[in-house]
């Protein structure tokens, strides 16, 4: 469980997400672990670096139920404070590996990162985006994915079958859209979304769950 101060400094430098105008999706839940010292992540393959002029680094483990092309989505990012309470790092995953920020925006204390439309990689500025892949990805590869698995997960999920990826690609084709490249959806983290890593982690296969059946019942009307 988080401590209350450490639940505290993570609320107090949660990222603020900017989303394309038409984004159909916004995070959930978060999981989040403190560190002190580099460590390996629980949720994500790498060491959590903590800086030497960091006092501490804040993993943010980012689930969405839906990516525009997979039911099932996690996202990270690192954000390192120091003993003045500034950041002083900010680092976010991008489609499987992660990156530094050379620079970023911040509103009172919070990092603000740009979400890619449909996707959800994160970036310091839209720019990073490319254009014509994410296009196409909210578009013509709408739900192309099916049930994303990752290995934390391929014994609680439900199994990986035809009829529920296709069941899949008709939810999301019908949540395709034409992004606009304007951000101007803002999501700031409610605090009954914070949990710790393990939280999430059993709070995950719940959910798909819940979607697996929700889509099942649709299919049967």
């Amino acid at each position: 469980m988080l401590t209350k101060d450490d639940r505290e400094r993570v609320i107090r430098h949660a990222p603020i997400l900017r989303f394309d105008e038409r984004e159909p999706f916004m995070p959930v839940k978060v999981g989040v672990e403190v560190f002190r010292k580099p460590e390996r992540s629980p949720s994500f393959p790498r060491i959590v670096d903590v800086p030497q002029n960091a006092s501490y680094t804040v993993e943010y483990a980012i689930w969405w139920d839906w990516d525009i092309q997979h039911l099932y989505e996690l996202e990270h990012v690192w954000i390192s404070v120091d003993g003045e309470d500034k950041v002083v790092n900010v680092e976010a995953s991008w489609h499987g590996t992660y990156r530094r920020f050379p620079f970023w925006k911040e509103e009172e204390g919070h990092p603000v990162l740009y979400s890619q439309p449909g996707k959800h990689a994160l970036a310091f500025d839209p720019r990073e985006f490319p254009v014509m892949d994410t296009i196409e990805a909210c578009t013509s590869q709408a739900g192309s994915m099916g049930l994303l698995v990752k290995d934390f997960f391929v014994k609680e999920f439900p199994a990986k079958t035809k009829d529920l990826d296709r069941a899949v690609e008709s939810y999301l084709k019908a949540k395709a859209f034409q992004p606009t490249f304007k951000f101007e959806k803002v999501y700031r983290f409610p605090d009954d979304a914070f949990m710790n890593w393990h939280e999430l982690k059993e709070y995950i296969p719940k959910r798909v769950r819940e979607i697996v059946n929700q889509l099942s019942l649709q299919k049967q009307k």
